[in-house]
Parts: C-alpha cells; structure tokens; sequence
C-alpha cells in the first residue's frame, strides 16, 4: 500500500459531511448552540453560554487555520455530540476527541461516529497515527477507544493517559 502522507493540500476547504449508519457528521454553528452549551459543559460544568458560543467560534477558527477538524454529530437535525481532531497535525499524526450529551450515551452513537473520523483521518487526510487522550477514570472512553482498536501507552501527561492507533497499512 503506498503511504498517503498528510499536507495542507490534503486538509479540505470546508468541513466534510461525513454519513455514518444514521448520523450526519458535519460543521456546527451558533444554531447548535444550546445543544453545544450542555456538551461544553464536560469540559469545564460552570460553562455559560457566552463562553459555549466562543468555543464554537474557537472551534471555526482552528478550522480555518488547519489546526483542527471538528464534526457536529447529528441524528436528525439535533446535535448529539461532537468528533474530531483537535491540536494540528504535526508528523502525520492526529488526536482524536469526543463528546456526547448526557441521554445519547452509552447507545453506541460515538463508536460510530469515532470510526467514520477514524477512517477520514487514514484514507483523506494522509494520517500515519492518530492518538488519543483519556483520563483513568473515564471507563467508557476507554472501552471505546479499545473497540477501535487503540493501544495503551505509558505516557501519562497531566491527569489523561496516551493511547494510540497506526495507520492499519503500514503499522
């Protein structure tokens, strides 16, 4: 298999829509806002509203910047939570993250959608690895990332521990 090595050439001019079984994984916006608000709010529970419609700005201009890609996860028209990677892409490699909001999860949602990113980053965007960060007590993320077959590392920055998946091609 000849290796497809990420460049900005590869990163695309607007957030892919990306279909996976029933969600639509696209680009969020001030629209999503009230259902964004209670998915910040697993990042920092005193969130308000203000600082939720900043994140989304924050969120479009890393995009823009081709410092981060970031889907909306949608089952209709109702945002359910949120993939996608975040802090650039240096040496081919991409850190996936994940949120979903409280009544969606443990359904199965972000396993589904976490794949369709997965795939995107390997076969579009030329990714060699792809990381992810997870903190010991979080069991359902673990569990996740193992069904996708990441793997375990002994790097602990802060309170997160490191996992990643090799390209399958040529890991």
């Amino acid at each position: 298999m000849e290796q497809n090595t990420f460049s900005p050439s590869n990163f695309p001019r607007s957030i892919p829509v990306l279909a996976a079984d029933e969600l639509t994984l696209h680009g969020m916006g001030i629209a999503d806002l009230d259902h964004f608000h209670e998915i910040s709010l697993f990042r920092n529970p005193e969130y308000s509203l203000e600082q939720a419609a900043e994140l989304i700005r924050l969120v479009q201009k890393q995009f823009e910047q081709k410092q981060a890609l970031n889907w909306g996860m949608y089952l209709g028209d109702e945002l359910i939570g949120t993939c996608g990677y975040y802090r650039g892409f240096a040496n081919n490699q991409g850190e996936i993250g994940f949120v979903t909001r409280r009544q969606y999860r443990r359904q199965g949602w972000m396993r589904i959608a976490a794949q369709r990113v997965i795939d995107y980053g390997f076969e579009d965007l030329g990714l060699d690895l792809i990381s992810a960060y997870v903190r010991d007590d979080n069991e359902p993320s673990q569990r996740l990332i193992a069904q996708l077959g990441f793997k375990r590392t002994d790097q602990k920055p802060e309170d997160h521990r490191r996992y990643e998946l090799p390209h399958p091609g040529w890991a």
